[in-house]
């Protein structure tokens, strides 16, 4: 789930620590800044393990066009990653030098 956030907005504490919005307004994000362990030039990622990002864009994708980008640096660049089924790819990817928009 995610919330509008604004500057001032008062905040308390959420799940795994996160501060998050005391009024609750949700949203839909178009854009996802995902994070990422590495990732390769066709898009795929390899996440933190939980599949928490995977299910998220697949559920946000599922109802319209959803831009994920991965911010990481360039020693990250895998060949092969394991994947899985249910991962999903990202569109973009920044690195310190370099801006890697996928096909």
């Amino acid at each position: 789930r995610f919330a509008r956030w604004e500057p001032g907005a008062e905040m308390r504490d959420g799940p795994f620590g996160a501060r998050i919005p005391v009024r609750e307004e949700p949203v839909e994000p178009e854009i996802l800044i995902v994070p990422l362990v590495a990732f390769d030039l066709r898009g795929n990622r390899l996440g933190y393990g939980g599949g928490f990002y995977d299910r998220t864009l697949a559920r946000l994708r599922a109802r319209r066009a959803t831009l994920a980008i991965g911010f990481a640096y360039d020693a990250q660049e895998a060949e092969d990653l394991p994947l899985e089924p249910t991962d999903e790819r990202l569109d973009m990817v920044v690195t310190e030098s370099r801006v890697l928009v996928m096909s």
